[in-house]
């Protein structure tokens, strides 16, 4: 149930988010009408404030009536000219601009690789639907016909089955890796509970407790590829099943097409050269999240950005104070405006730059998973094409 309200909350979002882009009017009063539920707001205010603070402090000091001449003597020959400060403006705007651009461009690699992790589970459980169950499932209605049988029938339809059984286990698996890349990317995730239920016990165990070591996404796609070979192996053994393993290369495969005329349940190797490609493809995905989370933006960048914005909203006042002509109030406005845009700046892309959080993993994993259930059920209702 929580993760269902979660995925509701999240497709609720969407839609919202949608109707906001509508028109402009409503997207500003909506906006505008939410700022004081905004996260953003909520984590640039308290340096608002003490920004604000500081601008107080200077107009107290300049003030010659209501303070200390020493100090009011201090502040005057500390201000500078608002054409000295304007010049940090083009620096820290680069800075900004910089770093806003690197945190978008590592949300959307993610976003990319979340979308070529969707389009390959997609395929591989079309795949291994159509060639491990479909065209399985023919020919057992011939071997379990009673009026057509022969000494090998039982046989192959034990491997028939097997390949069954095995297709179907690898379409579980599957259908849970959406579960566990979310969980091994955002750490306080438990998908236990859906591994047991997705699983047989036993495979269920290897996961959750033999394979903690190399985290959970890896051991799947190590285990997807031995169910892969694993089909290819008995779709091999079925188109052979007269002939010994040493035999000569060019009898083999005579013998191969001669049984797979016969009993059509044979995984070609262009097959399997495709199934091989998708799961290259979870892997490529799987890599360039694990490249986002272990590589964040230097560090030495973000703390230059910082203590360049500091540098420039520390003198800001100093120098309109310097300004007679400007109002205290306008002062304030000034001050705090431009603190709340630059310091917003700085605190989106240091949200962004950490893009697991922000991505709707929850959505995106079950949606893999209705598609992987989509697949199967799609290629087994299918109408048979029969002769006539």
């Amino acid at each position: 149930m929580g993760n269902n309200g979660q995925t509701r909350n999240e497709k609720n979002e969407t839609i919202k988010y949608i109707a906001d882009c509508a028109t402009s009017l409503k997207r500003y009063t909506r906006h505008i009408l939410s700022w004081p539920k905004s996260s953003t707001s909520r984590s640039v205010l308290p340096t608002v404030a003490v920004v604000t603070a500081w601008s107080v402090l200077i107009l107290l000091g300049s003030n010659s009536s209501d303070s200390h001449p020493v100090i009011s003597h201090w502040i005057s020959k500390a201000s500078i000219s608002s054409g000295l400060i304007s010049t940090f403006l083009s620096p820290i705007a680069l800075l900004l601009s910089l770093r806003a651009n690197q945190a978008m461009n590592r949300l959307m690699e993610v976003r990319k690789a979340w979308g070529l992790m969707g389009r390959s589970i997609r395929s591989l459980a079309g795949l291994v639907a159509t060639y491990g169950v479909l065209a399985v499932s023919s020919p057992m209605e011939e071997i379990n016909n009673p009026d057509d049988k022969n000494n090998d029938d039982d046989k192959d339809n034990t491997q028939a089955l097997e390949m069954v059984a095995t297709s179907l286990l690898v379409g579980r698996y599957l259908a849970i890796f959406g579960w566990c890349m979310k969980a091994a990317f955002r750490r306080d995730e438990d998908e236990s509970e859906i591994i047991r239920a997705a699983l047989p016990k036993e495979e269920a165990e290897w996961l959750l407790f033999g394979a903690n070591g190399i985290g959970r996404p890896v051991a799947i796609l190590s285990r997807l590829r031995c169910l892969i070979l694993r089909l290819a192996t008995l779709s091999y053994s079925s188109s052979s099943s007269h002939y010994e393993i040493h035999t000569r290369v060019e009898e083999t495969r005579k013998q191969q097409m001669q049984q797979h005329q016969q009993h059509n349940f044979m995984l070609s190797p262009l097959i399997h050269l495709a199934l091989e490609e998708r799961l290259y493809d979870l892997e490529q995905a799987f890599g360039i999240c694990n490249r986002i989370l272990m590589s964040p933006i230097p560090p030495t960048y973000t703390r230059h950005t910082s203590r360049v914005l500091c540098l420039f909203l520390f003198l800001l006042p100093l120098a309109l104070a310097g300004m007679n002509n400007m109002a205290p109030l306008a002062l304030l406005l000034s001050v705090s405006t431009t603190t709340y845009v630059l310091v917003g700046i700085d605190e989106i892309g240091l949200e962004i730059e950490h893009p697991f959080p922000l991505l709707p993993m929850q959505g995106m994993a079950l949606a893999f998973q209705r598609n992987v259930e989509n697949q199967f059920l799609l290629v087994g209702g299918m109408p048979r094409v029969r002769s006539k």
